[in-house]
């Protein structure tokens, strides 16, 4: 996982938001600070994970009232 965390997450690597590490697939959404992450086995053929992302990015939203949160941020900056 640190191996994810350093190269991949991090340097925010250009392209799709999705890697292969050893036996695992990796598939992320970033927003703002957050990064919401799936890491499953590759040997599964999953094709509901990209839904998955999203529903949990907009459930936490929903949870934490996410843009509020990213408005009180950007407000603080200024």
């Amino acid at each position: 996982m640190n191996h994810v965390i350093d190269s991949v997450l991090v340097q925010e690597r250009q392209g799709g938001h999705k890697e292969t590490v050893g036996d695992f697939y990796i598939k992320w959404i970033v927003q703002v600070d957050v990064i919401f992450v799936c890491v499953y086995s590759r040997f599964f053929r999953l094709m509901y994970i990209d839904q998955l992302l999203q529903l949990v990015q907009a459930r936490f939203n929903e949870m934490f009232d996410a843009r509020a949160l990213a408005n009180q941020v950007c407000a603080c900056v200024r």
